[in-house]
């Protein structure tokens, strides 16, 4: 009886292996459907499957990237948008903005 024993138990590992196996094959072939579903695009740029879940993961991290310097530079942002402004003001070359000039039909 020892030797059918210890004849069983290297079965035994090579079935819990390949169901192991089996389980993380399904994994990857479900996850393989779900990213191959999502679609991106952005004017000309298109992207399918997991290009447009890198995609879309790179715009959240760099959108809260963003939202954290704003953050950090709150006190300055004022003074920021005012010079921005003049800036504009100054490369538009007139005395009224653009979307205060009244209109006049021709």
């Amino acid at each position: 009886m020892v030797r059918s024993q210890a004849f069983r138990a290297p079965a035994q590992k090579q079935s819990n292996v390949s169901s192991q196996a089996a389980i993380v094959k399904q994994v990857f072939r479900g996850l393989s459907r779900l990213f191959g579903s999502y679609t991106l695009s952005l004017g000309p740029v298109r992207a399918q499957g997991v290009p447009a879940v890198l995609i879309a993961a790179s715009g959240v991290i760099i959108a809260g990237g963003i939202a954290t310097a704003l953050a950090r530079s709150a006190n300055r942002l004022p003074e920021t948008l005012n010079a921005a402004s003049g800036l504009a003001h100054s490369l538009r070359g007139g005395d009224t903005p653009a979307r205060l000039t009244p209109h006049r039909p021709a």
